[in-house]
């Protein structure tokens, strides 16, 4: 596991993982509850919305993805980065995504659109 943090109400956590995903976990249970599985490459790091609705991955595949929680389905690949993606987090209101590379860039994304 390289990440966890906790959802915005504190009832769910989310771990990134060398295995290649990501899991939301119920922290009453200490069970998984969602396998997050589409990264080609081990997942560095994992983040909740600011609204606990939805999380963003990071991965070493060059790829960072905005999950539903509530489904475990991904809605967005965020793809533009050349090399490993290390962190991907939610602005303040949930609107935007931000990703730190490798590659030595800083992207900003829309979560809506997922436009750079």
């Amino acid at each position: 596991v390289t990440c966890a943090a906790f959802s915005p109400d504190g009832t769910l956590v989310v771990t990134a993982s060398d295995d290649k995903t990501a899991k939301i976990w119920s922290t009453k249970s200490c069970s998984p509850q969602r396998s997050l599985v589409e990264h080609d490459l081990p997942v560095e790091s994992a983040a909740f919305s600011p609204d606990g609705r939805f999380v963003v991955t990071a991965s070493w595949d060059t790829v960072a993805k905005i999950w539903e929680v509530e489904s475990g389905n991904c809605l967005r690949s965020l793809e533009g980065h050349h090399l490993p993606v290390m962190s991907a987090g939610f602005s303040p209101e949930g609107t935007l995504v931000v990703t730190a590379s490798v590659d030595n860039t800083a992207r900003i994304w829309d979560v809506e659109t997922g436009a750079c």
